[in-house]
């Protein structure tokens, strides 16, 4: 399956689709174990969707703007200051070269210095992507 990726050279991204190729499929991507890991991984991402009788459509977006949507077999359209599309293929790459866990493979810490989500264990803290 092939993926479109709209990019402008205005550093700026929106425009006509370009031919890309792509891991997850939309409808994966709502699966809960990935939502606890993304959300973890990726701060101020928000990730909606709906099933579709083909699959799923997805809207992928950031509190700076950016923003990605594509469905089962579409195009991917990324618009806004970042590649967003790009930050949920390297979070799903990570989940999926951890097993892709089961939501009760996911804990959290409470402190009054904040909250960490974690992997299987404790110690094993799921780390905040900042790029």
């Amino acid at each position: 399956m092939t993926a479109h990726i709209a990019q402008a050279d205005d550093g700026k991204h929106g425009g006509e689709p370009s031919d890309k190729p792509w891991v997850p499929d939309p409808a994966r991507i709502l699966d809960l174990g990935f939502a606890l890991y993304a959300g973890a991984r990726l701060p101020g991402v928000r990730v909606s969707g709906k099933e579709t009788a083909d699959g799923a459509r997805v809207w992928v977006s950031h509190e700076s703007g950016a923003a990605a949507t594509t469905a089962t077999g579409e195009a991917v359209w990324q618009y806004g200051p970042s590649l967003m599309w790009e930050e949920i293929e390297t979070a799903w790459r990570e989940y999926e070269q951890l097993g892709s866990p089961e939501p009760g493979q996911f804990g959290l810490t409470v402190t009054d210095r904040g909250q960490q989500m974690w992997l299987r264990e404790p110690h094993a803290v799921i780390e905040a992507r900042h790029g």
